[in-house]
C-alpha cells in the first residue's frame, strides 16, 4: 500500500494555524463542525457537508502513531489525504462495491489540538465565516 499523503487544504481565506472544535453536528441536512479560532473571537469557521459517506471523531492522545508520523499537524488545521487509509478501511468494508462507482471519494481531516475529525466525501463541502 502506497504511504498516505496529507496535502494541506486551503479552501477559504484567513485560516489560522490552529483551530479548535465548538460543534460536531450529523443531522439529515448533513454533518456540520464549527471551528473556533484559539482567542475564541468571533468569527467561528462553519464547515457544510451536504452528505458524506463516512466520518469519525477522535481524540488525538490516540493517534500517536498518526500524529508522530506528520510533522504538520501543528502548523495547520485543513487537509486532504491522498492514499488513505480511511479509504483502504471503507472499500474493504463495502467489498470495493463503491471503488468504480464512487471513485471521486474524498479523504478530509480537521485537525485541533484535541481532535482529528476525518470525514469521507465526494462532494466538497461549503466553507464560510460566520
Amino acid at each position: 500500500m502506497q504511504q498516505e499523503k496529507w496535502i494541506k487544504w486551503k479552501p477559504i481565506e484567513r485560516i489560522p494555524n490552529t483551530l479548535y472544535i465548538e460543534e460536531l453536528k450529523d443531522t439529515r441536512d448533513g454533518l456540520t463542525i464549527v471551528m473556533t479560532r484559539e482567542d475564541n473571537i468571533l468569527p467561528s469557521l462553519i464547515i457544510n457537508f451536504d452528505t458524506i459517506i463516512s466520518y469519525r471523531n477522535t481524540d488525538e492522545s490516540y493517534l500517536l502513531k498518526t500524529l508522530n508520523e506528520r510533522e504538520n499537524f501543528n502548523k495547520w488545521p485543513l487537509f486532504k489525504i491522498k492514499n488513505s487509509q480511511y479509504l483502504v478501511w471503507f472499500h474493504e468494508q463495502t467489498y470495493d462495491i463503491y471503488k468504480k462507482q464512487l471513485p471521486e471519494i474524498i479523504h478530509y481531516a480537521f485537525i485541533t489540538p484535541n481532535d482529528v475529525i476525518d470525514v469521507l466525501a465526494i462532494i466538497t463541502p461549503i466553507l464560510k465565516w460566520e
